[in-house]
C-alpha cells in the first residue's frame, strides 16, 4: 500500500482509542455518582447502625418499649367516657336572684316555712320546666338546710333535758315552732319523751335575811330568819318575779284565829291559790310546815306537807307573781324557793 494508505489507517486508529478512553471516564463518573447517591439516601434513611442527632438542647431520649394498651376494665371505661357538658345557664338569672335574695332574709330570722312558701309560689312563675326545675332545686337545698339545723337543734335539746335545764328545752321547742314546718315539732317532742328529765335544783327567793324579793315591805318585818306578818298590815307579800311552769315551795308556821292564804300566777287575770281557814290552822299546831305548787301548763296543783291539798283558780292566768297574806292570823314564812319542772 502507499504510504497515504498507511497514514489515514493510522489516523482513525487514534481516533478510535481517543473515543474509547472517554467512554470509559464517563462509565466511572456514572458509576461514582450512583455509589454516592446510594450512600446518601442510606445515612438519611438511619441505616448503617448510625444513630439519629438529637436536637440541639435537648437530652436523647432513651429507648423505650411500646406502651400496651390497658388491661384493666375501669381504666379503659375512664378513657373511653366523653367529657362532660358544662351546665346549661339557669333561666331569667335576675329572677331567681331576687327571689334567692328573700328566701335568705327568711332563713336568716329562723323562718323556713315562709322561705318555703317563697319558693313554691316563685315556682309557677313560668310555664318553662327549666324554670321549675331551678326552683325545685332551691327547695331541696332549703329542706337540707332546716334537717341539718334541726338535727343541731335536737341534740343540744335532749343534752338540756338530761342536764334538767327545762328552759333551755323550753326554747328549742319555741324555735322548732318558729320555723313553721310541721314535720319537726312532733319530732322533736317524740325525742325528748325519750330521755328523762333531770331533777332541776331548787332557786332560793328568800332564805330569811332580805326582803327584796317582795315588791311592798309595808306590813311584813324580819324577825329570827323568818319574814313575819305585823298584825294589821294592810298590803299581802308579792314577789318580784313571775312564774309560769315550775314548782314554787314555801315552808311557814301559822296560828289561829283568823286564815291564811297562799297564790301563785297572781295577776290582773286571776290566780290560783290554797286558802287555810281557822279550822285548817288548830289542825296544823304550831310546827313548821311545806306548801308546794305544781304548775304545768293551765293545771295547777298543791300539797301540804306532801298531801295533795284543794287549789281554787279565778281565770285561767298562764303566768304571774307569788302573793300570800294572813287576815287575823299569825304568819311566819321561813323559805321561799322555786324550780323549773
Amino acid at each position: 500500500m502507499g504510504k497515504g494508505t498507511v497514514r489515514h489507517r493510522s489516523s482513525l486508529a487514534g481516533r478510535s482509542s481517543t473515543g474509547s478512553s472517554r467512554s470509559q471516564i464517563y462509565v466511572g463518573l456514572g458509576l461514582a455518582g450512583a455509589a454516592v447517591l446510594i450512600l446518601v439516601i442510606f445515612l438519611v434513611s438511619g441505616g448503617g447502625g448510625r444513630r439519629t442527632v438529637p436536637d440541639a438542647g435537648t437530652p436523647e431520649s432513651p429507648s423505650r418499649k411500646p406502651v400496651s394498651a390497658p388491661s384493666d376494665p375501669a381504666v379503659v371505661e375512664v378513657r373511653s367516657r366523653p367529657a362532660p357538658e358544662a351546665p346549661k345557664p339557669e333561666p331569667y338569672p335576675k329572677d331567681l336572684a331576687e327571689i334567692d335574695g328573700y328566701v335568705l332574709t327568711a332563713m336568716a330570722a329562723d323562718e323556713y316555712g315562709r322561705a318555703l312558701g317563697i319558693l313554691q309560689t316563685s315556682r309557677g312563675r313560668y310555664p318553662l320546666m327549666e324554670w321549675k326545675a331551678a326552683v325545685d332545686k332551691r327547695v331541696q337545698r332549703l329542706k337540707e338546710e332546716a334537717g341539718r339545723a334541726y338535727a343541731g337543734l335536737e341534740v343540744k335539746a335532749l343534752e338540756a333535758r338530761r342536764r334538767g335545764a327545762e328552759d333551755e328545752v323550753r326554747a328549742a321547742r319555741q324555735r322548732v315552732a318558729k320555723w313553721a314546718l310541721e314535720e319537726y315539732p312532733p319530732r322533736l317532742e317524740k325525742a325528748l319523751a325519750s330521755v328523762p328529765a333531770g331533777e332541776q335544783p331548787w332557786k332560793i327567793l328568800f332564805d330569811g335575811s332580805s326582803m327584796s324579793f317582795i315588791v311592798d315591805e309595808r306590813g311584813w318585818r324580819l324577825e329570827g330568819g323568818a319574814l313575819v306578818k305585823v298584825l294589821g298590815g294592810p298590803v299581802p307579800a308579792e314577789t318580784r318575779e313571775n312564774f309560769t311552769d315550775g314548782e314554787i315551795r314555801i315552808r311557814f308556821r301559822a296560828a289561829p284565829p283568823g286564815y291564811v292564804f297562799f297564790a301563785v300566777r297572781q295577776g290582773l287575770s286571776g290566780n290560783s291559790g290554797v286558802h287555810l281557814d281557822e279550822e285548817a290552822l288548830r289542825a296544823l299546831g304550831t310546827a313548821e310546815h311545806v306548801l308546794s305548787f305544781s304548775m304545768d301548763g293551765e293545771a295547777v296543783t298543791a300539797a301540804l306537807d306532801g298531801k295533795p291539798v284543794r287549789v281554787s283558780t279565778m281565770g285561767r292566768p298562764r303566768t304571774g307573781s307569788l302573793q300570800f297574806n294572813a287576815q287575823g292570823a299569825s304568819l311566819r314564812v321561813s323559805s321561799v324557793e322555786y324550780r323549773l319542772k
